[in-house]
């Protein structure tokens, strides 16, 4: 696949309507894990996450949080009221009870135009299935959220659309770094296909090679 520039075209389109409340969003589990909304009481596990330099060198922060401020102030970004616009949840080992990592839509729109899903999970629990179990039971809860049309339509990019459409079923995206082919392969059994990759240049001068993922609602 060669690397294109974003190039945007206007298509019609549903998204999901307003989201509820952080406070008022319903757990959801899956075979080992919860995911739920996140609370202040995860403050600790939270921070132990994203400290963690192999977890962060993936994220766009790119680096750990310094200090346990820098944790709390990202939190709050995800808790009400800042947490009520976008949808992300925490992932709870059903097990333990232990916040290993956060799932969800982070972004109404991204690069691509579209919600963008987004996730992260602690080390340990790497190697064990549990990124493709909570990726999959976020798109279990995101789709079967409250849609509405898309009044004016969308803009998205082309790569994400047949050539020409004008009307087209809503589309969730992820963008991964090219050496995250971990993240690649959690994204393909989950049924997202790669619709492009290109250079990221906001992101300068860390310059890194983007590839964008992208998954149709379903019937």
């Amino acid at each position: 696949m060669e690397q294109t520039l974003i190039n945007l075209v206007k298509v019609k389109t549903t998204r999901p309507a307003p989201y509820l409340a952080v406070t008022a969003r319903r757990p959801h589990q899956t075979a080992r894990l919860i995911l739920r909304s996140l609370t202040s009481a995860d403050l600790g596990d939270y921070h132990e996450l994203r400290t963690q330099a192999e977890v962060m060198v993936f994220t766009s922060q790119g680096r750990p949080d310094a200090s346990l401020a820098e944790t709390q102030a990202k939190l709050d970004l995800f808790m009400s009221p800042g947490g009520d616009g976008i949808y992300v949840m925490g992932v709870e080992e059903r097990a333990t009870g232990t916040l290993i990592g956060t799932v969800g839509s982070h972004l109404r729109v991204d690069a691509l135009g579209w919600p963008a899903l987004g996730y992260m999970l602690r080390r340990e629990a790497w190697g064990r299935g549990y990124a493709t179990e909570m990726v999959a039971g976020f798109l279990e809860v995101y789709w079967a959220l409250p849609r509405e049309e898309a009044r004016g339509g969308l803009a998205v990019d082309v790569s994400t659309v047949s050539e020409g459409a004008e009307e087209v079923r809503e589309q969730i995206v992820a963008l991964t770094l090219d050496l995250n082919v971990a993240s690649q392969n959690v994204l393909r059994k989950t049924g997202f296909k790669q619709v492009k990759k290109w250079i990221d240049t906001e992101n300068a001068p860390l310059v890194p090679l983007c590839f964008a993922f992208s998954l149709e609602r379903p019937e």
